[in-house]
């Protein structure tokens, strides 16, 4: 017999395992250049929200709910926020692993055929479904910031029992001992609100929405089927993002100090200097090759929208990469000794 845990997280396992396998089993049974249709879209993406929650809810059971996760917690004295984040940092790798595949596959598809006119139908498919991802993480990363508001708060301890709903539990370390606290709602304090979070995280809320929202405009509708290897690389794009997120996640574990997080941290800078920094001139190389003309005359010629998107897209690449190569800096450049000075001492004249 299954316990009430173990229900649960077979539960949340079936929906994340059968959304995905529902939306990308009703677009492999059409052709590879057909263009996935709207009212399709929606429903792959419908699917996305499920997959997303699903997964994000099995994380955070296996944290929180688990005798190893609890385990887990204690060891590293985590709080309820660093649980949370944890698991919102797994999933944004999960879906950068996701796209990587699925640009590789459109990419060993599309551009091998015609650079410009081959299309294949998860490039589509896979927008309608990741859009799913940087819409729901809003509201994932909005649960993480009420998380922390609470860090320091006191929460009423309870006796664990069987017949309690483990999901709504949450951990809390106490002088090193690990509690089951109620949830949120028995706090006398007022909970964040959404709309505060959304004015004080202004540049997230735009960059998550310019993708999910514009991104998915832009790929589904507005470039007519044309560019599919192109848009091939922006999904490979993503191959940074799980170093990025392996960072975070080292860095709430406390284990800035450790030779994995040097290790990571060398990785991920080259990952994004190469399939986001190195990579988008080489495929504007690439185009201009294509379409016989210089480097720079074939940027100038395209429609000023494509141009916006490429600055929109690449400017905050070079500005989060110049941030990453100060803090490798530091991290190698030895602190500077402390010149003392006697002021006691007097020079000859």
């Amino acid at each position: 017999m299954l316990n009430y845990f173990e229900k649960n997280l077979y539960k949340e396992l079936t929906f994340a395992i059968t959304s995905f396998t529902l939306a990308f089993g009703i677009v492999l049974k059409h052709e590879n250049d057909v263009r996935v249709p709207i009212k399709l879209g929606l429903f792959i993406m419908v699917l996305g929200f499920v997959f997303f929650i699903s997964m994000t809810k099995l994380l955070h059971k296996i944290l929180l709910c688990s005798s190893y996760g609890l385990k887990w917690v204690k060891n590293f004295r985590l709080s309820i926020s660093d649980c949370l984040d944890i698991s919102n940092k797994l999933i944004s790798a999960l879906q950068a692993v996701l796209s990587c595949i699925f640009g590789f596959l459109i990419c060993a598809h599309s551009c091998r055929r015609n650079f410009l006119t081959t299309s294949h139908i998860f490039s589509e498919a896979y927008a309608f479904f990741a859009s799913a991802y940087f819409l729901y993480d809003i509201w994932s990363m909005f649960i993480v910031y009420v998380t922390k508001y609470y860090d320091n708060l006191k929460l009423k301890t309870i006796n664990w029992t069987e017949n309690m709903d483990l999901y709504n539990m949450i951990p809390a370390v106490e002088n090193g001992e690990l509690k089951i606290v109620e949830s949120f709602s028995i706090q006398n304090q007022e909970i964040p609100s959404f709309l505060e979070y959304i004015k004080k995280n202004k540049l997230m809320i735009f960059h998550h929405m310019f993708i999910g929202g514009y991104g998915l405009i832009v790929i589904s509708s507005w470039r007519g089927g044309l560019g599919d290897c192109i848009f091939s690389f922006m999904y490979i794009m993503e191959m940074s993002t799980p170093f990025v997120s392996f960072r975070a996640v080292l860095s709430i574990l406390k284990m800035k100090e450790s030779k994995l997080y040097v290790i990571n941290g060398f990785l991920m800078i080259l990952s994004f200097l190469c399939f986001r920094i190195v990579m988008l001139p080489l495929l504007m190389y690439k185009y201009s090759l294509v379409v016989s003309l210089s480097m720079y005359d074939a940027i100038i010629k395209l429609p000023s929208m494509c141009q916006l998107s490429i600055l929109a897209l690449f400017l905050p690449q070079i500005y989060w990469f110049i941030l990453m190569i100060k803090i490798a800096l530091k991290m190698i450049r030895p602190a500077k000794p402390k010149v003392e000075i006697n002021h006691n001492h007097h020079h000859a004249d």
